[in-house]
């Protein structure tokens, strides 16, 4: 393959990983400051928006 002059294992590739990566911590930031960014816990909504049952579409996908 051009451009890779050796290929790995699966399980190897995922070692290297767990030995290189680095968890980051979670940074507080204004919301004007937040695009791009990923939370760094689960959001949930108190009300149900909308507060009723809604599809787009009927049928399977």
């Amino acid at each position: 393959m051009r451009g890779f002059s050796r290929r790995s294992e699966v399980d190897d590739a995922w070692r290297w990983i767990d030995r290189h990566a680095v968890a980051l911590e979670a940074e507080a930031v204004p919301i004007d400051d937040a695009a791009g960014r990923v939370l760094a816990r689960d959001v949930t909504a108190a009300l149900d928006v909308p507060a009723f049952d809604r599809a787009a579409m009927d049928g399977y996908a």
